[in-house]
């Protein structure tokens, strides 16, 4: 049974945990923030309870990373801080409240401004039926990201489970006042009401008032299901097995154990934990396994896409801004990007001869902007005579980015040689000779391949659109002549 967390003040600790809160109150003075983390996590471990405690360590957190958000920096510190996320989940489905919340703080560590950060350690404090700690890691967040909706709403939540009403409704009228749509403004009347029952008794609120008692089911209900990481969903079956795998590798840690017990997570769609455990089986396994390494790309894929598929319902239910949806789908999307060039880039270095993953670093690079290093790939690709076209465009556009146009032309003219079919490879070559042309001033040229393009496909991209101007453009140059 889970032992529930006892509140607790700093004058009733035994002097062990006080000398170790001393010290990391003189830490944090002197701004040795890892030590003072270190120093205020061992006690909380082993009181909880002691709101004062955690309060100075949110301090300490925040001293790290300079008291400032950063949009990268909590992309980063979500993967980084992956094995404590899972650690925490299991720590609260184990009822070991305070091993989860230790965790929950590691992911704190990470970026206490990040609100993915705040919206996780709310969630497991809400597990562990502690709402003001819930609240301080949201206020936490609020207070680098004012405007956040889904940080608004879930701080209403929480004070409303915390007996804080007319804090809860404080936070409504925010809500509505940034965005004040049909949904919030009939939760902010149940939460007006709410308030009122708080403020005039429950009692006097029960009498002849029963709706009010259906409002407050129906919000218990909601928070519920809307806490981070607690509910899990896998069958019967699948969960025996997991615990099963688990044994198997507290009693013999290896590779290939470690490797079953994260299949099991991926197939129960706990990528979080499939992550840890398919990286510790990639460090525990002799040589390089690309399958491994394949589904470690697979599962960060899949967290990435439940990450923006939030931001855009959040969007979609008017939850969040449109400004603080893209800014935060944006960063996935880069973190996206970063995660399949370590991954190409580990699986070229192993296996440089493998010139298919060459040619898709090679493009991944090509849309982070690192051109001279795309540039180098394709280069290498293109003695692969099924690759050959396709490298040689691509080599004329980083060329193009790059400012050198001249060279631009050359390799495409060169790449035209071989193309004899009319397909998207040699419309592409053309179009692009065609603005590389037109950069370089020579008009007549430029004109010439748009409309060979024109002549072959007249729907493709905008090339009807171009072709139209340019005879108008010369209509219009034969009517001065006249």
């Amino acid at each position: 049974m889970a032992k529930k967390i006892e509140r607790k003040q700093l004058k009733h600790i035994e002097k062990r945990l006080k000398e170790l809160y001393d010290r990391g109150v003189k830490a944090l003075v002197q701004k040795n923030y890892g030590y003072a983390i270190d120093m205020f996590r061992t006690v909380l471990y082993d009181e909880p309870g002691l709101l004062e405690v955690r309060q100075k360590l949110r301090e300490a957190q925040l001293g790290r990373v300079g008291n400032k958000p950063s949009m990268a920096r909590a992309v980063l510190a979500f993967f980084v801080t992956l094995p404590a996320r899972a650690k925490a989940k299991v720590a609260i489905r184990a009822g070991n409240f305070s091993k989860a919340l230790d965790q929950a703080e590691v992911v704190m560590t990470g970026d206490p401004t990040s609100p993915s950060a705040a919206l996780f350690m709310a969630g497991i404090a809400a597990d562990a039926n502690v709402w003001d700690v819930a609240i301080n890691a949201l206020d936490c967040a609020l207070a680098h990201h004012l405007q956040s909706i889904p940080l608004l709403h879930r701080l209403a939540n929480a004070y409303v489970k915390g007996d804080e009403a007319l804090k809860g409704l404080e936070c409504m009228n925010r809500i509505c006042g940034i965005k004040p749509t049909d949904k919030f403004m009939a939760e902010r009347k149940e939460m007006t009401a709410l308030a009122a029952m708080k403020q005039g008794g429950w009692a006097a609120a029960e009498q002849g008032k029963a709706d009010y008692k259906d409002i407050i089911r129906d919000k218990d209900q909601a928070v519920k299901q809307e806490q981070e990481g607690s509910t899990f969903r896998t069958s019967a079956d699948m969960e025996m097995q997991i615990k099963s795998l688990q044994q198997l590798v507290d009693g013999r840690d290896s590779g290939a154990n470690r490797q079953k017990l994260a299949e099991a997570y991926r197939q129960a769609g706990r990528d979080e934990e499939a992550i840890v455990e398919y990286e510790k089986a990639l460090e525990m396994l002799d040589g390089f396994d690309p399958g491994l390494y394949n589904h470690v790309t697979e599962c960060k894929g899949k967290v990435i896409d439940k990450e923006i598929t939030s931001w855009k319902e959040a969007l979609a239910n008017e939850v969040a801004t449109e400004a603080e949806a893209i800014e935060n789908i944006k960063a996935w999307e880069d973190e996206r990007l970063t995660i399949m060039l370590d991954r190409w880039g580990e699986l070229v270095k192993r296996l440089p001869s493998e010139v298919k993953g060459r040619d898709t670093l090679a493009h991944y690079q090509f849309e982070a902007g690192e051109y001279d290093l795309a540039l180098a790939n394709f280069q290498m690709v293109k003695k692969n005579p099924a690759l050959r076209q396709q490298a040689s465009l691509t080599i004329g556009r980083c060329l193009s980015f790059q400012g050198k146009h001249d060279l631009a032309i050359v390799e495409l003219e060169g790449a035209l040689e071989g193309m004899h079919n009319m397909d998207g490879i040699k419309k592409s070559t053309l179009y692009q000779l065609a603005e590389e042309y037109k950069v370089r001033g020579d008009q007549e040229k430029a004109d010439s391949y748009f409309k060979e393009v024109y002549s072959a496909d007249i729907g493709f991209r905008d090339v009807s659109e171009i072709v139209e101007k340019i005879y108008s453009r010369e209509s219009s140059g034969k009517e001065e002549v006249d």
